[in-house]
């Protein structure tokens, strides 16, 4: 029986694509921590740096005589080619970009070229059926679990279940069978409403962090870090469809 990792699809849509920025989320510090911050930034250590972010000294300023600046200042020759501003504006632009901005870029495009090349074989679905032009997928989804927060015999039953479960399914005749993994964001709101009726408030000390700013700064923290929900589906792959069934679904396809 062969597994296919069917991320492809999936992955396009992923919110964990881009990664989140590298700072610390307003409200995630305690007030007087924060102003400490601002008024002491963290300086990075200094390592080698490369050729072209090394400081040159100024160069010699030369004098420019009236004629050239006469020259340059004279209307005639600015109408020439007006096109001149825009093209040293875009030059200014691509100078002004840094490699890690052109990768980014570069990526977005990537993205979204795969997204636009992306077809759907799919002709129907039939409750928790999908159908192809040539194959027929039951999909089942597998109930969430926070798996680091599990012990480790649970860890090691739960392998030993879902090996158990492709053991009976190659037996019963499954040749195919396929994963999907999405992720969706997780419920920071609904989170917090919990943790604050399930624990017990700590009585607030002048000047120092409340209880209601912890939860603000914790929930401000989460949403930062783009925190997600793995949901995993699988797919089994029934028995070949009979020629009368692909003619019938290519018929309807036709005619719309």
């Amino acid at each position: 029986m062969t597994t296919y990792d069917d991320n492809d699809i999936a992955s396009l849509f992923d919110p964990q694509l881009d990664d989140p920025v590298p700072v610390i989320p307003p409200g995630a510090l305690p007030p007087s921590w924060a102003a400490g911050r601002q008024a002491f930034p963290p300086q990075p250590p200094q390592g080698p740096r490369a050729w072209s972010e090394v400081e040159l000294p100024p160069h010699p300023v030369t004098e420019v005589s009236e004629e050239i600046n006469a020259r340059a200042c004279d209307p005639t020759l600015l109408a020439e080619d007006p096109r001149t501003g825009e093209r040293r504006r875009k030059r200014s632009k691509r100078r002004r970009q840094t490699p890690a901005d052109r990768e980014q870029a570069a990526a977005k495009k990537r993205t979204d070229r795969a997204r636009k090349s992306v077809r759907l074989r799919l002709t129907g679905t039939s409750g928790h059926i999908t159908r192809t032009s040539r194959t027929s997928t039951a999909w089942f989804v597998q109930k969430q679990g926070p798996w680091n927060f599990r012990a480790t015999g649970k860890q090691r039953r739960f392998i030993q279940d879902e090996a158990m479960v492709l053991t009976n399914l190659q037996k019963a005749g499954v040749e195919r069978l396929h994963r999907r993994l999405v992720r969706t964001p997780f419920p920071v709101e609904q989170w917090a409403k919990d943790h604050d009726r399930w624990a017990a408030p700590i009585d607030d000390v002048p000047g120092a962090l409340s209880w209601a700013e912890f939860l603000r700064g914790q929930q401000h923290a989460m949403l930062w870090s783009n925190a997600t929900i793995k949901g995993r589906y699988w797919g089994i792959e029934l028995p070949h469809r009979s020629a009368l069934g692909a003619g019938l679904d290519y018929l309807a396809h036709t005619l719309g």
